[in-house]
């Protein structure tokens, strides 16, 4: 009996025995993850598809129509995988609804200056026909477009980040420029001498920041070169009228992010580039090619080139 219970004993005990039977366990575990991985890849597909719905319902420009094309989607069931609850009470107040453009309050380019003694500056655009513009005495101060899947916006001056009055418009700005992302991660450029937020007053930037925070947004730094690492869980990148050097490199970066659905706020000031060589205002990083005198070499225009606009020597008084 006891040789016996010890055969069996050994057997149980085998390297064979113990190596299949590790074997069998982790195909178990292999196949169980591979199941929950389809569940959960099926189950984002289904959530960017409906989200993808909710972004249509939302292009009319009639508040009272998106609404109703919202209650529409719910009540045929077509969105089911997010919250239908949240939905419904934005549907049921259709003031409330965001549009699939920005509506800013612009009236004069006045409207983007937290300062009253500041001058805005122009912009311009190679095709009119793809950007909503906001113009002053026939100049345009902001310009947005859709660019392949993201969108991007201009601002002529970057006083607009200062919040003050414009803390609206901002908002309408941010909610515009991450919904087809539908990241919440907010990113400034800190990397290449940008006016804001480097040069900007603290109190400022926190004040900002702390109003991000109160509209839902997480707030993020990058201070290193922009690239795909830096850009993957974010919503909207800030570039905050840079004067140092923006690589190719970073602008292609920035140009895949927004192609892939992200938001870009380009914020400059293109009349004040011609000061960039006087040397309390210079930036003191490597220079690539800046040439105060001109413009083409301004580094928010190299990285807004691709999107068909720039910042020219205009004021606008």
């Amino acid at each position: 009996m006891e040789t016996d219970s010890k055969r069996k004993k050994s057997k149980w005990e085998s390297p064979i025995i113990i190596t299949v039977a590790t074997a069998v366990i982790g195909l178990i575990g292999t196949a169980a993850g591979a199941v929950l991985q389809g569940f959960h890849e099926t189950n984002l597909s289904r959530q960017k598809f409906e989200s993808s719905l909710i972004f249509k319902a939302l292009e009319p420009s009639d508040a009272l129509e998106r609404a109703n094309y919202l209650k529409f989607l719910i009540d045929a069931g077509l969105v089911n995988s997010l919250d239908v609850k949240k939905i419904e009470d934005l549907a049921s107040n259709p003031e409330r609804l965001p549009s699939s453009s920005p509506e800013l309050g612009l009236a004069s380019s006045t409207d983007i200056l937290s300062s009253p003694w500041s001058l805005p500056g122009g912009i311009e655009v190679d095709d009119k026909e793809k950007w909503d513009s906001w113009e002053d005495g026939g100049v345009s101060f902001a310009v947005s477009r859709k660019y392949k899947l993201g969108n991007v916006i201009a601002f002529g001056h970057d006083d607009i980040l200062k919040g003050s009055g414009n803390l609206k418009n901002l908002k309408q700005s941010f909610m515009w420029l991450s919904k087809p992302s539908g990241k919440n991660i907010i990113a400034f450029s800190t990397d290449h001498c940008e006016w804001f937020p480097n040069r900007t007053n603290r109190t400022e930037v926190e004040n900002l920041s702390y109003a991000l925070q109160d509209w839902g947004y997480e707030v993020k730094f990058i201070s290193e070169s922009i690239n795909d690492d830096s850009l993957d869980d974010v919503g909207v990148l800030v570039v905050g009228n840079a004067w140092g050097n923006i690589s190719d490199t970073e602008i292609n970066a920035i140009e895949k992010f927004v192609s892939k659905g992200g938001g870009f706020m380009a914020v400059g000031l293109g009349w004040s580039w011609g000061q960039s060589d006087q040397e309390q205002l210079k930036c003191h990083l490597p220079s690539y090619g800046e040439n105060a005198n001109d413009l083409s070499t301004y580094p928010m225009n190299r990285v807004f080139a691709s999107y068909g606009a720039r910042w020219t020597g205009k004021i606008i008084e």
